[in-house]
C-alpha cells in the first residue's frame, strides 16, 4: 500500500515495509528495496527513526522514545521525525499500521 506522505500525522503507525533489507553500516544504516532494486542511506538520525517504525508506536510515541534518553521535550522533535517518516513514506519504504490489540 503506497502512503500519501502529505497525509501523515503523529498519531499513525509507521512500519518499515516487507520487502525492504536493512543492514547497519558504521553510524549508518543501507536500505534495499527488492521490489525495485534501489538502496538507501540512512544517517544516524533516520537510522534511530527508522528501527522505532514498528508498527506499534504512533510517530508521538517515537519522538518521546528518541526524547527520552536526551532528557528533551518530544515536541522538539516533532517536526524532524514526522518529515523524516514522510519521506520514507514517499520512497515506499514504510508504510502505516492499524494498531494491534495487546495479548
Amino acid at each position: 500500500m503506497t502512503v500519501d506522505a502529505a497525509n501523515i500525522s503523529l498519531t499513525d503507525y509507521p512500519i518499515q515495509r516487507s520487502g525492504v533489507i536493512a543492514q547497519h553500516v558504521l553510524d549508518e544504516m543501507v536500505l534495499y528495496d527488492s521490489e525495485k532494486e534501489e538502496g538507501y542511506s540512512l544517517n544516524q538520525s533516520a537510522r534511530s527513526i527508522w528501527d522505532l517504525c514498528d508498527g506499534q508506536r504512533t510517530i508521538s510515541d517515537i519522538c518521546s522514545a528518541l526524547a527520552a534518553p536526551l532528557s528533551l521535550d518530544p515536541g522538539l522533535l516533532q517536526d524532524d521525525v514526522l518529515i523524516t517518516i514522510q519521506q520514507l513514506a514517499a520512497m515506499n519504504l514504510v508504510t502505516l499500521n492499524e494498531p494491534t490489540a495487546s495479548a
